[in-house]
């Protein structure tokens, strides 16, 4: 519990961050962190007792999250949304890859997760 305590405040100061000297962008990008890490968190606290939605969940969190983030890349002048959704492409490439070939799962699976975090 401590450490999701420690995340959401790292998230709370990075979004005052953005959204103080970020712009639109910034605002959109913290929103869109927040918003993506709450639903995260929700799908994993509710479907704590059945690991085999929450496998089947998670991954639909983060194949919206790369659209949200592929469509702020899209529409902003800046630089680091491409960044962002390009590790988004990572993680979504990573559960992909657990749905073709299961017997992957493990600390490949996790370490293509996290690499980027």
């Amino acid at each position: 519990m401590l450490t999701t305590i420690a995340f959401y405040g790292a998230l709370c100061a990075t979004f005052v961050y953005l959204a103080m000297y970020g712009g639109k962008t910034g605002l959109w990008g913290g929103s869109l962190f927040i918003a993506t890490s709450l639903l995260s968190f929700m799908v994993a606290f509710m479907f704590r007792h059945e690991p085999e939605t929450r496998v089947l969940l998670m991954p639909i969190v983060d194949i919206l999250s790369l659209g949200w983030r592929m469509a702020l890349a899209f529409l902003s002048t800046r630089r680091w949304p491409i960044w962002v959704a390009a590790f988004q492409v990572n993680v979504v490439s990573a559960h992909l890859s657990i749905w073709l070939v299961p017997d992957w799962r493990g600390e490949l699976y996790y370490a293509m997760i996290t690499v980027w975090a």
